[in-house]
């Protein structure tokens, strides 16, 4: 039984270790056949570094490392190429330390080749430079292979004066590059990266750039096909059956199959094609090493690029199960106008479910990690609190509806709203309703937003399997509180409470007029009302019947 890879381990260690590498190199060879400027886009953690890696060593000529996979006896020649090789992660918290960054990586680059002496001190003029002394050293065009190319713009996301700022340092060294292929210096580029931005220069100059993003050849490049995961993984799975199974996490006459869907069902489902499923790769190999299911992806990297977008996003915290894109509306971001549904899907919390047309695609969320993991991060991020008050939060919630308990409810929904008093967003009843519905899905309630009905728009409906649906109706006033207001303690409390039972008639009236509840009358058990009442920022009074 081969080891499993560590986490980072780069081609070269992975293969001199004799470590278990799951064979893509048929693709490098549909890159190195033909030479080109190549793109490549997939989650962070998703196997990119490591396939860079691998073609790092394959125009290195380094043909020992590919004994035994598929291009050693592909009859390709392993020729040596001059390369320069950049992972552009690092300090980028301003313009001048970006260059500063870059620069050290490209000088980094060009040691490994004996070549330490440069004229000009910008990032683009050392790359120009580095690239005619490799020229002239080898006789032979450079590769160029950039890793994780948008990672200072990433990094910065929360920051868009500085995003803008990084990106415009990108321009300049991604279009030195381009110049550097019209002139004949460059025979390959590989590109990786998470989001594709348009405006970098990559993508608004390099009019030949070939983007495999979407290509549907190159669906398996990166992740495990099942497969892949039946021919290279099945040795590790007893282990792994047998530890779940001593622990109580499995029943004791689970078996091989039962783990093979467990782990298909938390790990499996990307895809860049429509058709063809991938593992994770990473929560893959984690879990058979720690053998047991955790969110391993997505506990690696936080999805604070994420959480940062969705705060400069306005606080909008529902995000979307399924969503209709186009293949031009998923290309592209742009850090001045980004756009939730193009960055979930770049980012990995959503997948091609099947396309909808030459250029249309449904999407969904991948698996059970990203569903299970981004909830339960969402709420953390949101609600300010630890797992094990938002689990208990849930549990109060799920009984008060259960009891049909409009106290508990109110209190448990005053709760929400004052964790979340430090969400800005203005004080309208569509926002108050967003909030708290999202709240209740992120908690894996079913909940229904904005149910279109003959005689209206339904705010949100939960429901309880079959068992029974709430239908929800909420009315928002608001509240002068005026510190300078000589109105005494005892007399706000008296209007608050008048706006409260004023707005809780009126939601009541909508439900009663609008009649939402006649259409479930017969699909489920029972069928409550729940008025909402909210004045201010965290005043609120529900009502079930």
């Amino acid at each position: 039984m081969l080891q499993l890879p560590s986490l980072g381990q780069d081609f070269a260690i992975l293969r001199e270790d004799k470590c278990l590498y799951v064979d893509k190199t048929k693709f490098l060879y549909e890159i190195v056949k033909k030479k080109g400027c190549y793109f490549l886009s997939r989650p962070r953690r998703f196997g990119k570094s490591l396939f860079l890696g691998a073609l790092y060593e394959l125009l290195s000529g380094n043909r020992s490392l590919f004994e035994g996979l598929w291009i050693g006896s592909s009859g390709y020649d392993f020729k040596k190429y001059p390369i320069v090789r950049l992972n552009m992660v690092g300090s980028c918290d301003s313009a001048e330390v970006l260059k500063k960054t870059i620069i050290g990586k490209l000088k980094n680059s060009a040691f490994k080749s004996g070549i330490d002496n440069f004229w000009i001190d910008t990032p683009d003029g050392v790359l120009e430079e580095l690239v005619n002394k490799l020229n002239r050293q080898t006789g032979e065009r450079v590769a160029v292979l950039i890793d994780e190319y948008d990672a200072p713009i990433l990094a910065m996301i929360g920051n868009k004066e500085q995003a803008l700022a990084n990106r415009g340092v990108l321009q300049s060294f991604y279009s030195a590059l381009k110049s550097l292929v019209d002139q004949g210096m460059i025979s390959y580029v590989f590109v990786t990266g998470v989001t594709k931005f348009a405006k970098t220069s990559i993508f608004s100059v390099f009019n030949n750039l070939y983007d495999l993003t979407l290509n549907p050849g190159f669906n398996a490049v990166c992740g495990f096909t099942l497969e892949e995961f039946e021919s290279y993984f099945q040795e590790y799975l007893p282990i792994v059956l047998d530890h779940n199974k001593a622990n109580g996490f499995m029943p004791a006459d689970a078996t091989l199959a039962d783990l093979k869907n467990e782990i298909l069902g938390y790990y499996d489902g990307y895809s860049w094609n429509g058709e063809e499923r991938l593992l994770n790769s990473f929560s893959l190999i984690q879990m058979l090493s720690e053998k047991e299911f955790q969110s391993y992806w997505f506990s690696t990297g936080t999805p604070t690029f994420l959480l940062d977008f969705l705060k400069r996003d306005g606080g909008k915290f529902d995000l979307p199960d399924k969503a209709e894109m186009t293949r031009d509306e998923l290309d592209a971001a742009d850090v001045e106008n980004l756009k939730l549904i193009p960055i979930m899907f770049q980012t990995g919390y959503l997948t091609i479910d099947k396309r909808l047309g030459p250029r249309a695609y449904l999407l969904r969320r991948p698996n059970t990690e990203v569903s299970e993991a981004l909830s339960r991060n969402i709420l953390g991020y949101l609600l300010g609190q630890g797992q094990e008050s938002i689990t208990r939060l849930r549990e109060r919630i799920g009984n008060a509806l259960e009891n049909h308990d409009s106290g508990e409810l109110s209190d448990c929904f005053h709760q929400i709203l004052t964790w979340t008093s430090h969400v800005e967003h203005r004080a309208v009843e569509g926002n108050y309703l967003g909030l708290l519905g999202s709240v209740l899905k992120a908690m894996h309630f079913t909940a229904l937003f904005q149910l279109n009905e003959s005689e209206g728009v339904m705010d949100f409906m939960v429901t309880l399997g079959k068992k029974a649906a709430f239908i929800f109706e909420f009315k928002y006033e608001k509240f002068d509180s005026d510190p300078k207001s000589d109105r005494t303690q005892e007399e706000m409390d008296a209007d608050r409470l008048g706006l409260l039972s004023r707005a809780l008639e009126r939601a009541k009236r909508q439900i009663a007029f609008r009649k939402y509840d006649e259409k479930y009358q017969y699909e489920y058990g029972t069928v409550k009302k729940v008025a909402v009442a909210i004045v201010g920022k965290t005043d609120v009074a529900v009502e079930i019947y």
